[in-house]
This record gives C-alpha cells, structure tokens and sequence, in this order.
C-alpha cells in the first residue's frame, strides 16, 4: 500500500503524517533536500520523536536522547540499541509517496 501526500517539507523540518484523520505513526522528514520516513515512536520508551528534533541525519528522542539515523532507522546512539522502521518515500511531482506494507 502507498500513501500519497501533498505535503511540502524545507529542509530539517518534520511532520506527523495523517490519512483520512488517522495518525499513521510516521514521522515524515526532510534533510538535505531528501525526505526520509521512520516510525515515529522511540524504540526505548515509547516515547513520540516528533517531539524531538533533527540533528543532521538523526531524530533524537527526547526523553533519553537516542538518535535514530533517517535513512536506516538504526539506532546511533543509546539507551537502546533496537532500531526503528523506516519505509521507503519518492517524490512524484508535487505529492511524496510513501510505500507502507
């Protein structure tokens, strides 16, 4: 399955993303002119990292601060060493889609 939005991201911003009013659990986000999309719940606690921030290619949680690279979902930086899911984004004109299985 493939969500199709019209979303227009700059760079180092992210967003929730949103189908039909569900929250979808993916942290759409833009970084050096490329989109990335990543679960948007830490692995460690649970925690949403759309209430953190972007460091480069990284997500940080913040309530203990681990960094989750965009491209691979793999945890850099501890408490945890469990990575988080990243989904496949192509940009197709004007609307980003994201493939989800």
């Amino acid at each position: 399955m493939n969500l199709t939005i019209d979303i227009a991201l700059q760079d180092d911003e992210f967003t929730v993303i949103e189908e039909n009013g569900v929250d979808m659990n993916i942290l759409l986000s833009r970084v050096a002119g490329k989109y990335y999309a990543t679960s948007d719940t830490c692995s460690h606690a649970k925690i949403r990292l759309s209430t953190g921030f972007l460091s480069g290619h990284t997500i940080i949680c913040p309530l203990h601060g681990a960094r989750f690279n965009l491209h691979s979902g793999r945890c850099v930086l501890g408490p945890t060493n469990r990575s988080i899911r990243t989904y496949p984004v192509s940009v197709q004109g004007d609307r980003i889609v994201i493939a989800i299985d």
